[in-house]
């Protein structure tokens, strides 16, 4: 839901064309331009029912939430029994200051002891993982807390590819 709430951004004026190209909305910004009003307003609207997360249950890590950027690390949510509460601070980093949310710091920048805590195992994207593998490689970066699939698709420079994970039986493929 990231890229497309910079669209959605950019298609009620909150978001110039040139900040999102800088975050690689550049063939996107030039598609939407392109589009009669009409079919703007209905792209808006499409984009704006969409969610930000989605709760799923995995034989692997039990309860597990799918999201673009994981948890902004300075809006953590706790709950009562003293768990991070990842769907709440989802929700708390988007309400607080979207553009943020979609650009600053995410579960990458959690704690050990943060990331202990969460009450769901996520897996997310947002940054390649050939950012955050210790070899520099574009497969899957797993942890015990999350997982990273953002294999760099959008970087076949640097040797992207696209990762796709299974849930239910905790495999992936690479194309």
């Amino acid at each position: 839901m990231y890229h497309e709430l910079f669209a959605q951004m950019y298609l009620e004026g909150r978001l110039d064309g040139r900040t999102w190209d800088f975050y690689g909305g550049v063939a996107t910004h030039r598609q939407i331009d392109a589009l009669e009003t009409a079919d703007k307003q209905e792209l808006l609207e499409y984009l704006t029912d969409l969610e930000l997360y989605t709760k799923m249950d995995s034989p692997v890590y039990g309860g597990m939430i799918l999201t673009h950027t994981g948890i902004d690390h300075e809006c953590v949510v706790m709950s009562s029994d003293g768990r991070v509460d990842v769907a709440r601070s989802i929700i708390r980093g988007y309400e607080n200051d979207d553009f943020h949310f979609l650009v600053g710091n995410d579960i990458h920048f959690l704690t050990r002891e943060s990331l202990e805590l969460l009450d769901h195992y996520i897996v997310t994207g947002h940054v390649c993982t050939f950012n955050v593998n210790p070899d520099g490689s574009n497969k899957a970066y797993v942890t015990p807390y999350f997982m990273d699939i953002d294999c760099g698709c959008g970087h076949k420079d640097r040797g992207g590819i696209l990762c796709c994970y299974c849930v239910d039986t905790n495999e992936f493929q690479y194309i």
